[in-house]
């Protein structure tokens, strides 16, 4: 049997940390319930974007600790009651970035940085081992050469469940055709990566499962 959660709108991505909490995002909005979904509350962006509602979709939960919340530079370890800057931020103006919080180390993170728009676009790849402290540039993709108006994404960037040395990404060329998405996979935290999986025609998105595999 099924029972409606209350949540009104489209529910784009569902979130369930190991301690316990639920998170939904909608277009603008993020809930979340700590009663197995019966009851939702929004949570709120940081102070400092007050006003911008479409910051509640950028924020990135703690995979095991529902309590620790990222949105850009901004971190908060007591359920975002205070927000804190994180120290050295590597992303520039104009950059868009994805964030990773490895579900193995909990001071291990993932930046995927995306470029400013021009005739040659990349997305650098960084990691920090202190809890976003400090970053160390892992490797760069680049748009195909001679190619003109090609947009790179990363739709899906995720870490091993249980072993903080493997992280998987996936970087896909648009409206150009050059780099189809093949799951790619690290076994020393993103310095060096192979291919593990290639479909045509189908962009993965997402991993599931694995907290039983080494």
């Amino acid at each position: 049997a099924w029972a409606l959660t209350g949540l009104t709108g489209i529910i784009y991505r569902l979130n369930a940390p190991a301690s316990g909490a639920l998170f939904a995002w909608t277009e603008w909005t993020l809930h979340r319930s700590d009663d197995a979904g019966s009851t939702w509350r929004t949570v709120d962006p940081p102070p400092v974007f007050a006003g911008q509602a479409a910051r509640a979709r950028q924020i990135v939960i703690d995979p095991v600790s529902h309590t620790r919340m990222f949105v850009d530079r901004w971190v908060t370890n007591d359920d975002g009651t205070t927000w804190t800057p994180l120290g050295d931020w590597p992303v520039h103006d104009q950059e868009t970035s994805r964030l990773l919080v490895s579900p193995a180390d909990p001071n291990l993170l993932y930046l995927a940085v995306r470029s400013v728009p021009s005739t040659k676009e990349h997305v650098r790849f960084l990691r920090s081992h202190d809890a976003g402290n400090t970053w160390q540039q892992t490797s760069i993709v680049y748009s195909a050469d001679g190619v003109r108006n090609s947009v790179l994404g990363v739709p899906l960037f995720e870490g091993h469940p249980s072993d903080p040395a493997v992280v998987f990404q996936t970087v896909v060329e648009y409206n150009a055709g050059g780099r189809d998405g093949p799951v790619r996979r690290g076994v020393d935290q993103g310095q060096t990566l192979s291919d593990v999986l290639f479909r045509p025609g189908r962009i993965p998105e997402h991993l599931v499962g694995g907290r039983g595999a080494g």
